[in-house]
């Protein structure tokens, strides 16, 4: 039961990485002061709550199956790294141009043609992109 976890309004940094039966996310919405987060091989369904982290710098989101919609990130402004490996139903980068702070991206083992890798580079100039 992870819905206690609302009440630790003061997280930076959160793991919950390698947790399969974990599916459930809003907890995440009471975080605004999250800085950090590993979400590895877990079921999350959607990154929503992650984009209401204005504090957010880096998130790693890797083989999570279920995600589709980098959206939500569009909102984390201050996010410098982003770690979407192994999501092989990612295949709209579009809501990232506008992070003009990110520094690195992971996109590798993706489903992601040679235009769309060209396109996030041009968008974020002083990224370092590794697809």
């Amino acid at each position: 039961n992870v819905e206690v976890l609302k009440y630790c309004t003061d997280v930076k940094y959160l793991d919950m990485g390698h947790n399969t039966e974990l599916a459930n996310f809003d907890f995440v919405n009471y975080m605004p002061k999250l800085e950090i987060a590993i979400v590895v091989d877990s079921d999350i369904p959607n990154l929503d709550a992650f984009g209401k982290c204005p504090n957010l710098q880096w998130l790693e989101i890797v083989n999570c199956q279920e995600v589709r919609d980098l959206s939500p990130l569009a909102n984390c402004t201050h996010l410098k790294g982003l770690n979407i490996s192994a999501n092989f139903d990612i295949n709209d980068l579009t809501p990232l141009y506008g992070l003009q702070e990110m520094e690195r991206l992971f996109l590798g083992h993706q489903d992601l043609t040679e235009e769309d890798v060209k396109a996030v580079q041009n968008a974020l100039p002083n990224c370092w992109v590794a697809a």
